[in-house]
């Protein structure tokens, strides 16, 4: 059984230094979201409100993850005024305009460490990674839950507790690369 691990603070730097690999940027966009593969595949340029720097996931497995909202990393914005540029109705599109299903997407998601020299890791392995990032940086847990689209068992949390956008950000915006 495969064990799942987390991307480094290195093995970060390098994908942010790839900057002009289509890929890598991909990578950091779906990681600093903390979605689900099939979630971050399902994004159309019409859930990104880029002014008010945050997204809607729309689809998800779970209830909780469902019309969530999601703070865009700041270190990522210029990856997502570069893809929506693009003419294309998904984020998720390879150099030609086509949208990724799960297999393209991996592929690429897996060459693309490897041309970094980048161990292996899976595409969930970007949703460890952020929910490791905002509990090492002293994230808020119920704005880090929202973000990630888990749901509560706490009763005071799930039904009392409200977390707005702005406490959103403020969670994410922790988080800060220095590569």
């Amino acid at each position: 059984v495969y064990k799942k691990t987390i991307f480094n603070t290195r093995q970060i730097y390098k994908l942010f230094r790839a900057s002009n690999n289509r890929y890598a940027k991909m990578i950091l966009m779906h990681m600093m979201l903390g979605t689900r593969p099939s979630e971050f595949l399902s994004i159309e340029k019409t859930d990104v409100k880029l002014r008010q720097r945050y997204l809607i996931i729309r689809e998800s497995k779970t209830e909780a993850g469902r019309n969530r909202i999601i703070p865009l990393h700041k270190q990522t914005l210029p990856f997502w005024i570069e893809f929506l540029a693009e003419n294309n109705k998904f984020i998720a599109c390879d150099e030609h305009g086509i949208h990724l299903n799960y297999s393209r997407f991996r592929t690429k998601f897996d060459k693309t460490l490897i041309e970094l020299n980048i161990k292996y890791h899976t595409p969930h392995e970007c949703r460890h990674t952020l929910a490791s990032l905002l509990n090492n940086v002293g994230a808020n847990i119920t704005a880090s839950k929202r973000i990630l689209g888990h749901a509560s068992n706490d009763i005071t949390e799930k039904h009392y507790t409200h977390k707005d956008l702005h406490q959103l950000k403020k969670a994410m915006d922790l988080i800060v690369f220095k590569y």
